[in-house]
């Protein structure tokens, strides 16, 4: 079964959030371990961590859609049979 592209999607923004929030876990480790502040592109280990959760909820919110497109169109196709 090929790929769709919401699937595409969906497995892009889990990845960029896990990327995200590794690096943010990381920078905040060395801000722990040593006495300056760490940035990386001028971001600071919060935003890393925000921009992770934020992919999340993305790929969350564009699953329980294409779930509830799916089961609209079982639903559907069900109705159809019946009558």
């Amino acid at each position: 079964m090929g790929k769709t592209l919401s699937r595409f999607i969906i497995e892009a923004t889990i990845i960029a959030g896990s990327i995200s929030i590794f690096t943010g876990i990381a920078l905040k480790l060395v801000h722990i371990a040593s006495v300056y502040t760490p940035r990386l592109l001028g971001l600071a280990p919060a935003d890393f961590l925000g921009f992770g959760a934020a992919c999340f909820l993305f790929s969350i919110a564009l699953t329980g859609r294409r779930i509830l497109k799916h089961m609209e169109l079982a639903l559907r196709s069900e109705n159809n049979r019946n009558y």
